[in-house]
């Protein structure tokens, strides 16, 4: 709810900085949103049905990642800028009051120590978020979400200079319609999770780096066609890969699960600001080439540190054994 305040001022037009500072408040809400309802998943369905559920939650981002930007510019073209950020605020109205019909009734999520939440001091949540990056696997886990988006972003923000200069030179439109390479990933993320509890969490992320990674070289390519095939494996890998690694998160936590949500996605989040930093001076002063071989020294790390993934019956197996020894 709140965010549609920000939302709706963008409508006014600002100046630059204050445009600048109502997208921060919007990317605060955006993102504690987004942990609540990660953790809220995580924390009300059992393990393999939080597989599918996290998956069909990335799905929607997916979604709203190709929707947002073609009604977003639609609306801008027939209507102008100030319509179409009056009509998101409005969209963010909808989705509160979706929320407060759908998730009234939850129950507050249970802290570390069986307590209710509310009554958690500062002094206890630190020491969960402390407890969760102790744990190698969680760690990992963050330092892999930290990655993703780093590639992601780095890959979709930069590519697009790539695109309207020689000798593919596309037009604003033809630009636009790129993004239609998310549809595959609109497509398979939805399976990520079924995939996951088939064959492994970690394994099912490996394979999804491995498409990414396989589809960078083709971003090289002087053929439009090529370009557009890379950036589909691309985004369908590193969706796929944000899809398991937000529900092996919630496997792998097996208390304070909002504290070890939100330290995901602050990783996540951090990794999209580094990669349009870092990845934006290589293209500056490297080239595309050099980005995109930065692009892929982020992925291959990314799936190196799934070999520091614990399976998550080892460390059930391993956390029964430490309670077992603490009753004791």
């Amino acid at each position: 709810m709140l965010l549609s305040i920000p939302t709706a001022l963008l409508a006014l037009q600002p100046d630059l900085a204050t445009f600048t500072v109502l997208r921060v408040v919007q990317g605060v809400f955006m993102s504690s949103a987004f942990t609540l309802t990660i953790a809220y998943l995580a924390e009300t369905a059992s393990g393999e049905a939080a597989a599918g559920a996290l998956a069909a939650y990335v799905t929607g981002n997916v979604a709203s990642n190709l929707i947002g930007r073609l009604v977003s510019a639609a609306l801008a073209d027939h209507f102008g800028l100030a319509a179409n950020f009056l009509v998101l605020a409005a969209l963010n109205l909808a989705g509160a009051g979706l929320v407060f019909v759908t998730l009234e009734k939850a129950s507050a999520m249970m802290g570390q120590s069986g307590r209710d939440p509310s009554g958690d001091n500062g002094m206890g949540k630190s020491s969960a978020w402390l407890a969760h990056l102790a744990n190698p696997a969680l760690a990992a886990t963050f330092g892999i979400g930290f990655l993703i988006l780093f590639a992601f972003i780095g890959t979709f923000t930069y590519v697009n200079f790539v695109l309207v200069r020689s000798p593919l030179s596309l037009g604003p439109m033809s630009l636009g319609l790129v993004y239609f390479v998310f549809l595959p990933a609109l497509v398979l993320t939805p399976f990520a999770g079924r995939l996951a509890g088939k064959i492994g969490p970690v394994l099912a992320i490996r394979l999804a780096f491995a498409a990414a990674i396989i589809g960078l070289p083709l971003l090289l390519a002087s053929s439009l066609s090529a370009v557009i095939v890379g950036l589909a494996m691309i985004g369908a890998g590193t969706f796929a890969a944000q899809a398991i690694a937000t529900g092996f998160v919630g496997r792998l936590a097996t208390t304070d699960r909002g504290a070890a949500s939100g330290l995901y996605l602050a990783a996540y989040y951090f990794g999209g600001l580094a990669g349009s930093a870092i990845l934006g001076r290589v293209f500056d002063d490297g080239g595309w080439a050099q980005c995109v071989a930065a692009i892929g020294s982020a992925l291959l790390i990314a799936l190196a540190l799934t070999f520091r993934l614990v399976p998550p019956a080892n460390r059930n197996r391993f956390t029964h054994r430490r309670t077992v020894h603490d009753r004791k």
